[in-house]
């Protein structure tokens, strides 16, 4: 062989540089979403009015996640126990399926850097 990977060996490395860089895509969007989400940063996010930039706010429709997260402060008969962060990967996991996407998935920090050992 050459210094260049090719059959096989060349394609499994593709695949796996592939599969890391998707993983690494999902993981990174989906942490921006659950800090904007759950802390209210879209507001924080905004464009300076000269520059024609697209705005990267979440949409208004996302703004029923806040409604349900304050509804469980309030009502829920476990409110003490809830954890942000296990609900905020719920919902992400639930929009991800939404897509029906076969590809898009979330890992958390645990699966990604299990992912991740897998690849080295």
């Amino acid at each position: 062989m050459s210094g260049i990977l090719s059959g096989r060996a060349g394609n499994f490395l593709v695949n796996k540089l592939r599969l890391f860089g998707t993983y690494l895509l999902v993981l990174v969007v989906g942490a921006g979403l659950a800090l904007a989400v759950n802390y209210g940063l879209e507001s924080a996010i905004e464009a300076p009015s000269d520059l024609a930039v697209t705005s990267t706010a979440l949409p208004p429709e996302f703004g029923r996640l806040e409604e349900v997260w304050e509804l469980l402060q309030q009502e829920h008969i476990d409110r003490r126990t809830l954890d942000a962060s296990e609900l905020s990967a719920g919902a992400i996991r639930g929009m991800l399926d939404a897509l029906d996407d076969p590809y898009a998935s979330y890992l958390d920090a645990r699966r990604f850097g299990e992912e991740e050992s897998k690849i080295q």
